[in-house]
């Protein structure tokens, strides 16, 4: 990910910096001992590929687990038990307060098992050669 363009690179310099593969620092930390994005490990696959048959997004494109979106929390802080909770609770609908139902839809199509994984991933702040099974 380089880019030429004089104010673009300056925007974006503090994201890449000394980063000898330009990628940020998360996408590097996860990927770069050759995890491929079709990951057998659901937890790694959930957050950095997502489900696209199911039309579910990487859990990182919002959370992180480096930086996240405005408005999206921060996963890697949280305990897991209430990761898991918490996406149970949008999968049935009790907490409803994503704006556009974003969460909702995300979390009712994924398993109990998948919303575990998650969550341990996230609320271990493991990386992906420690998550069980790697």
């Amino acid at each position: 990910m380089r880019c030429d363009h004089p104010i673009a690179a300056a925007c974006t310099q503090g994201l890449f910096a000394s980063r000898s593969n330009g990628l940020p620092p998360f996408v590097g930390e996860h990927f770069k001992a050759g995890h491929p994005l079709r990951e057998d490990n659901p937890a790694i696959r959930l957050a950095f590929a997502g489900d696209p048959a199911r039309g579910i997004p990487p859990c990182a494109a919002c959370h992180g687990p480096g930086d996240h979106k405005l408005g999206a929390p921060q996963l890697k802080t949280q305990q897991p038990t209430y990761i898991e909770r918490q996406l149970a609770a949008f999968a049935q609908g009790f907490r409803q307060n994503d704006i556009n139902e974003q969460m909702r839809t995300i979390a009712m199509q994924l398993t109990p098992d998948e919303m575990h994984v998650i969550a341990e991933f996230y609320g271990t702040g493991a990386t992906a050669a420690q998550v069980p099974g790697r």
